[in-house]
């Protein structure tokens, strides 16, 4: 009995794109009983009836408990004032909405590179990556100051430090929000920003994106620390572990999978690399599971075309690959001259406005199968197949 490939046996346990959805949250706006209960807000331009909120400086936690969620209040708030360690003020319009270009590009940026846990800070070379960072929170949060709150220290990596208080206005959830997996604009937005932050243009012309998870303890392995094991052992020399291992996907991995396929019809593999046993359990756990994402064939030069990167060192990177061969581009190209054509006729204007979007010189397609004898030109811009069942051997030739 022939043996599965990885990518078949992870396949097969793939959740569908609607069912990402359904457990994805609904996020898309944030108001001010969804503040931390300690931060203190200005709302001296309204008076509630009670003496204890007389100093129009109240707490989150006193408004809730005086008069709980009310939208009405909610519009008369201007500030958020932080009494810790340093006074400064936040000038806010709550509740402050989501559903925007600016949230979407910080959220995938500081989900993949950020620190958002305790403070709100990117440290990366990418001068364009501090440049979202920055301009994502002036256009989120207009009316402030952003010499108070904001400062970039140049050293060999750059870092960009804004105020520890935003990170209670911009959620990262692990899982994708509902409105980016719904929104082809925003799942652009996200993925390109997401491809340039952790992915990689590979010598062999793929795309691929990286992530790794926290594996439970009940999935312990034996070695030492930093010991890695390679999928493929796993499979070989412990079938039982690797066929548990293989459901513990990254979910955000598997958002971005799930987005390239129903949104922009890319198709890729999702495959587990290795498990690592770490030197300390603060990041990814005692024990880690590596992912990656990979785009190949027509599906990366659909990926360059339609997505795309952000920096030039990227941006040239995959320009260089976009017309490597692929492992199918011949077939491809045969299956959409059959698919365009009628009583196997087909004409070379329609035929180059299907590929276009993948190749820079479609009809070059033609021009060698018309040589090896595949097609046949019948009149001026119209073609024959003449032999549309050959092998794979003879097409790849």
């Amino acid at each position: 009995m022939k043996s599965n490939t990885v990518w078949e046996d992870v396949k097969k346990n793939l959740p569908s794109y609607g069912n990402y959805v359904k457990i994805s949250p609904d996020i898309r706006e944030i108001h001010y009983w969804n503040l931390p209960d300690h931060l203190t807000v200005d709302i001296s331009n309204f008076k509630l009836r009670t003496p204890s909120l007389s100093v129009h400086k109240p707490t989150i936690k006193t408004i809730k408990r005086i008069i709980g969620n009310n939208s009405k209040l909610e519009k008369k708030i201007q500030k958020v004032v932080n009494w810790t360690l340093k006074r400064f003020e936040i000038h806010i319009k709550l509740p402050l909405k989501l559903k925007n270009r600016h949230y979407v590009s910080l959220y995938s940026l500081m989900l993949s590179e950020g620190d958002y846990k305790n403070e709100f800070r990117l440290q990366v070379p990418e001068k364009e990556l501090h440049q979202i960072f920055v301009n994502s929170l002036k256009n989120l949060f207009p009316r402030n100051n952003f010499s108070e709150l904001y400062s970039l220290n140049n050293t060999s990596i750059p870092r960009s430090t804004a105020s520890s208080i935003f990170r209670y206005f911009i959620p990262i959830p692990e899982i994708i929000p509902k409105f980016i997996l719904l929104n082809k604009n925003f799942s652009k937005i996200y993925l390109r920003i997401a491809f340039e932050s952790e992915g990689s243009v590979l010598p062999d012309g793929a795309i691929q994106l990286s992530r790794s998870i926290k594996l439970p303890q009940r999935l312990e392995m034996k070695g030492g620390v930093g010991k890695k094991f390679f999928i493929g052992r796993l499979k070989k020399e412990y079938p039982k572990l690797y066929f548990k291992l293989i459901k513990y996907f990254p979910v955000t991995l598997l958002g971005e999978y799930l987005m390239l396929k129903h949104n922009f019809d890319i198709e890729s593999k999702l495959i587990p690399e290795s498990v690592r046993i770490n030197k300390t359990n603060i990041r990814r756990g005692k024990y880690s599971i590596k992912w990656k994402l990979r785009i190949t064939s027509v599906n990366k030069n659909k990926f360059i075309r339609e997505i795309g990167f952000i920096t030039k060192i990227k941006k040239s990177k995959a320009l260089k690959v976009l017309d490597l061969p692929t492992r199918n581009p011949k077939l491809f190209s045969l299956e959409v001259m059959k698919k365009i054509s009628k009583d196997n006729i087909f004409t070379r204007k329609k035929f180059v406005e299907k590929m276009k979007k993948l190749y820079k010189n479609p009809q070059s397609f033609i021009e060698n199968y018309e040589r090896i004898g595949l097609i046949k030109r019948v009149e001026r811009g119209k073609y024959k197949i003449t032999n549309p069942y050959q092998s794979k051997q003879h097409l790849l030739h």
